[in-house]
């Protein structure tokens, strides 16, 4: 009895058409794909996500655990990997080689053929012959099953919804058991109608050819990390309104004498943290805050005047109260550290299964920060606010550690900065007529370089921030290096 029935658009045109011709004879369909009866239903509809934009797809569901598998559909929504065309043929020139192609024919000869004797007929059988054994190639090389049963199997969603429904369910279903077990009910609500918020910073590249090393700094997890730090989850945020702050403070605080003696600004620094939606928001807090005498009573004061619209939000920090998300973040980050731990012990087919199962775990850990930013928007607002902020406190402390270097941050993207080094201040001849230092001296001090502002910018999130659970990672030295565009660049790169 099969389990999976593989293709190439197969959704869209083979079963479909296969349906039709059932039809036309007065077969009954369910007979058609084993020995039991297997019911098929065929939907076509408009998918749309961010990552893939809309896509107008079919899709073929079967009855009895048959699971249809479109790799047309699998590249463009799954993989989401972008190719000039999407036949057969490019996607076995891209994933095998040009060599690893076949003749191909064009589908409206096919009746022609069919109908023109058995010789003609040979050459189509030969085609269709061909497509398997490319399908097959391909799925050998991808190996797209492994990472499809760890999805299936740590999100708790069948293949067939894996492929044709989108991340939001998946993560939805992910979360739900854990969600009902804390208490709360999922309301399954829709995509929030608010407004957008704003995004991850981007330093704009510095265009031109850089001839001396360039280090890529990267944020390992940077929004599932900053949700764990921060403690941002929709069970830990309270977001008020700046020019009604003074009641709601009051409330907040409560009375200040029962709490061993702090001021009502200590306790409140110690108990939250506060993101601002406004400029002068943050000093109207402070404001009252100091207003407050050791009972929690505000005096009078002159409260400084704020808009409507400017919000403070405030969030429980995680030793008083452990956010429900950040929770299941580091659930899930812990156990893809014990999958990597586990494959470097592995070999052959263990190692593969592993693998998957770590990359599995790593999408589910990073979409929980698109399905919640939908479901909660103020969780999204924040994550990119504190994320914003670390790129900034990062390219300042990189410049400041690595004056010795002239360090220089020419681009930065979301969670990752590019840094510019002197090539002549890493490695100092004793005189002027000394040989000039070779390459891959510059490329070794360049390395020691970026692991040490690694080391360096780690230590100061704790520190400087109170972070615990950020870390950053010198990945590469680029050396030489062309920007030209946003995600637009090309070098030479070298390994940390």
């Amino acid at each position: 009895e099969p389990a999976l029935v593989c293709g190439h658009n197969s959704d869209g045109y083979d079963i479909p058409e296969v349906l039709r011709r059932a039809l036309s004879l007065d077969l009954p369909d369910c007979w058609l794909w084993s020995t039991t009866p297997r019911p098929v239903s065929v939907r076509e509809r408009v998918f749309q996500s961010a990552a893939s934009g809309s896509l107008k797809v079919t899709d073929v569901e079967f009855c009895g655990g048959l699971t249809s598998f479109d790799w047309l559909k699998y590249l463009k929504k799954l993989y989401n990997i972008k190719l000039p065309r999407y036949n057969l043929n490019s996607v076995a020139a891209h994933f095998l080689g040009k060599d690893q192609t076949k003749a191909d024919m064009y589908y409206k000869d096919l009746p022609i053929f069919f109908y023109q004797g058995p010789e003609a007929r040979k050459l189509e059988a030969l085609y269709c012959m061909q497509d398997v054994d490319l399908l097959w190639k391909i799925s050998n090389a991808r190996k797209p099953f492994h990472q499809m049963h760890a999805l299936s199997v740590s999100s708790g969603i069948s293949w067939q919804d894996m492929i044709n429904k989108g991340q939001m369910h998946q993560s939805t279903l992910l979360l739900l058991p854990i969600e009902n077990e804390a208490g709360y009910a999922e309301l399954w609500r829709k995509k929030s109608k608010e407004a957008s918020f704003q995004g991850a910073t981007v330093i704009p590249p510095n265009r031109g050819l850089y001839k001396s090393p360039v280090v890529t700094l990267d944020f390992a997890s940077l929004y599932p990390s900053i949700m764990s730090a921060y403690n941002v989850c929709f069970t830990t945020v309270v977001s008020k309104p700046a020019h009604n702050l003074a009641p709601q403070t009051r409330n907040l605080v409560g009375k200040v004498a029962r709490l061993g003696g702090e001021s009502p600004r200590e306790w409140f620094g110690r108990v939250y943290r506060v993101a601002v939606s406004g400029e002068k928001a943050r000093a109207c807090l402070a404001t009252i805050l100091d207003s407050l005498d050791e009972d929690g009573v505000p005096q009078k004061v002159v409260v400084p005047p704020v808009a409507s619209h400017d919000i403070l939000h405030f969030i429980i920090r995680r030793e008083h109260k452990a956010g429900l998300l950040p929770t299941i973040v580091e659930g899930l980050m812990a156990a893809r550290k014990k999958t990597k731990a586990a494959m470097k012990k592995a070999e052959g087919l263990e190692k593969l299964v592993l693998n998957s199962k770590q990359l599995a775990q790593k999408l589910n850990q990073n979409s929980i920060y698109g399905s919640a930013s939908l479901k909660w928007r103020v969780v999204g607002l924040l994550i990119t606010f504190f994320g914003r902020q670390l790129i900034k406190f990062t390219t300042e402390k990189v410049q400041e550690l690595g004056t010795g270097w002239d360090a220089r941050v020419v681009y930065g993207d979301t969670d990752s900065v590019f840094v510019k080094l002197s090539a002549e201040l890493l490695i100092s001849r004793p005189s002027p007529g000394a040989l000039r230092p070779t390459k891959a001296e510059v490329v070794a001090e360049a390395r020691r370089a970026g692991l040490w502002l690694e080391s360096k910018l780690n230590s100061q999130y704790v520190s400087e921030l109170g972070l615990n659970g950020i870390q950053l990672e010198c990945e590469a030295v680029l050396m030489p290096a062309m920007l030209t565009a946003k995600k637009r660049y090309v070098a030479q790169m070298y390994e940390v």
